[in-house]
């Protein structure tokens, strides 16, 4: 029961999109489990599912079939993330054990174009710059953070945030505004396209457990920012300068929440899910409606269709601690 799930009614009902075509016939992707669910930014039938140890698996149908990518070494294996050129579909950078690699022919052929060395320190997310896609950064696991202005060729470090980046979040108001979120060492922001770098520590001591960062979401136009956190979810109006609390059916750090997301035109219409249930509000997080998951596994990822947002897809993983 795990894999993905897909609702065409706002989440009241799910249907398990796991169908898996084969040349020995139709298998299914059950029993994968879901590190993230990343859309091709132009195509909303385009989905890319990073997993552990069943590499990278992609649906081109808006998820009635997944099939893994061509090439070989992205068929197995943990993949902590990938991200589309949003100016190019046939470029793809994926992050995969100590390496960022990338396609540049639709996933028929991978090349690496930044392998970690350190043995303690393995590359976590990567962001392409929409405005400008030969703007490329990268995450450690040490909380480097690097850049490269020519699509990935060179690298050069433009701040540490001392902590494992479990987020590179970019502003779909201004690409210069980035939020690199942490596992232990709290948010940092930039609005200069990564020179210059503030702890927003003040923003957040006001909510226990902001110090590690699950997730960043946004609506399209970028005017409201959704952040999940060890706390619960807060909301910033103004590009993650400052933030105010959501208020939920779970208490602050009461529960795990990795799957969040906004509708992409109603900042009103908020879902999350936890390690049991799914949450949803239609009125800014004033009220909510709750279900029971349709798995026994937990939630890690909630993707909203943009072209269709009645359209959810839900990732599902094992239980850790």
């Amino acid at each position: 029961d795990s894999g993905v799930f897909r609702s065409v009614d706002n989440g009241v009902i799910w249907e398990h999109t796991v169908a898996y075509p084969t040349p020995q016939g139709v298998g299914a992707i059950s029993t994968v489990d879901l590190v993230d669910l990343i859309p091709d930014p132009s195509d909303h039938l385009t989905i890319y599912a990073s997993t552990f140890e069943k590499g990278i698996l992609i649906t081109y149908d808006g998820g009635v079939s997944w099939e893994s990518p061509q090439a070989k070494v992205m068929q197995t294996g943990t993949i902590r993330d990938i991200n589309v050129d949003p100016n190019d579909v046939c470029t793809v950078f994926v992050v995969k054990a100590s390496q960022l690699t990338k396609t540049e022919t639709c996933n028929r052929g991978y090349t690496s174009v930044y392998t970690e060395t350190r043995p303690d320190v393995i590359p976590t997310r990567v962001r392409v710059d929409w405005c400008n896609s030969n703007n490329i950064y990268l995450g450690l696991s040490n909380g480097d953070s690097l850049k490269s202005i020519d699509k990935g060729n060179n690298w050069s470090k433009i701040g540490s945030v001392g902590s494992l980046v479990t987020n590179i979040f970019m502003s779909e108001t201004d690409s210069r505004i980035l939020l690199v979120g942490t596992n232990r060492g709290g948010i940092f922001r930039s609005t200069d396209s990564g020179k210059n770098w503030e702890q927003l520590d003040e923003e957040l001591k006001a909510f226990s457990g902001t110090d590690a960062i699950y997730n960043i979401v946004q609506t399209e136009d970028g005017g409201v920012i959704l952040l999940s956190s060890r706390y619960g979810i807060l909301k910033s109006t103004d590009t993650g300068a400052t933030w105010e609390s959501i208020s939920l059916v779970t208490a602050p750090g009461e529960v795990r929440i990795l799957a969040v997301a906004i509708d992409p035109v109603d900042p009103n219409i908020i879902y999350y899910a936890t390690d049991s249930t799914f949450y949803q509000s239609e009125d800014g997080g004033e009220t909510w409606r709750t279900a029971r998951l349709p798995s026994t596994r937990a939630a890690s990822a909630l993707l909203i269709d943009k072209e269709e947002p009645n359209i959810l897809y839900l990732g599902m993983q094992t239980i850790t601690n």
